[in-house]
């Protein structure tokens, strides 16, 4: 299951994305637990970073949950939201996407994580992590971009 969710990101990352080389690897096992990342994607720095597609005024970043050490449906509860402000702030409401590039899971429970995109103006929008049922996530991390 994990396999395939892995294999399912990079295939929309190649199929959306311009990535050539989208690489995920195993950043940590220990005991029960997993840690996968992609080595083309993710980063640590959590400033929005500016970015023009054809002209287009475009901003990104990275994002990750808290880190938990219970179960989801402890740890998460209905889902853990963040607010990503924009900056500077769009002159109009911006398109968002965003790919999950950080899942911290326990290796013998199922994967069940969900990243959704909520309430997006021209300043910011809201970053829901939910994972569910007795899936057990340590953490979850989403690279965003925004473009108008």
């Amino acid at each position: 299951m994990k396999l395939l969710l892995v294999c399912l990101c990079a295939l929309i990352a190649l199929a959306f994305g311009n990535v050539v080389d989208l690489e995920f690897k195993r950043t940590a096992q220990t005991g029960s637990v997993n840690r996968f990342e992609t080595a083309v994607l993710a980063n640590n720095d959590d400033a929005p970073v500016k970015r023009g597609i054809c002209g287009d005024p475009c901003q990104s970043g990275y994002k990750a949950s808290k880190y938990c050490t219970s179960a989801a449906k402890h740890c998460f509860g209905n889902g853990q939201t963040v607010y990503i402000r924009f900056n500077p702030a769009f002159h109009t409401t911006p398109k968002v996407t965003i790919g999950l590039t950080l899942l911290d899971t326990n290796k013998y429970y199922n994967v069940r994580v969900r990243a959704s995109v909520t309430s997006v103006t021209k300043n910011g929008f809201w970053l829901k992590f939910q994972p569910w049922d007795i899936s057990i996530t340590y953490q979850i991390g989403v690279n965003w971009m925004a473009c108008q």
